[in-house]
């Protein structure tokens, strides 16, 4: 699923039930830099409220009530000084993909 999101030139991050990435792909991977940060698992913000927005997402993307489908499907905005901010939505596995990637429960393609 990850060489498929390169070859549709998609940056994805995938993560366990606990919220914490999995694996990231090559382009994700190639976006990481001071405003977009990996740390001990989680994809952060430079800014505090972008990373709060972040968790918050995940958050939604993890439980299964209906109304968390609408805050998990809201995108996240990261800005990028100098460059164009990265919009970041978040979806749950589910049905099939969730069984074959048993690893990851969520994508941030």
């Amino acid at each position: 699923m990850s060489d498929a999101f390169d070859m549709a030139n998609t940056a994805c991050a995938f993560y366990d039930r606990h919220g914490r990435v999995t694996r990231l792909n090559k382009l994700c991977e190639s976006l990481l830099d001071q405003e977009l940060r990996l740390v001990q698992g989680e994809l952060t913000s430079h800014w505090p409220a972008e990373s709060a927005a972040l968790r918050g997402q995940f958050k939604a993307v993890l439980q299964s009530v209906a109304i968390a489908d609408t805050m998990a499907s809201s995108p996240v905005r990261l800005s990028r000084p100098g460059r164009r901010p990265l919009v970041i939505r978040a979806q749950r596995l589910r049905g099939m993909p969730a069984e074959i990637f048993s690893h990851s429960v969520g994508v941030r393609p």
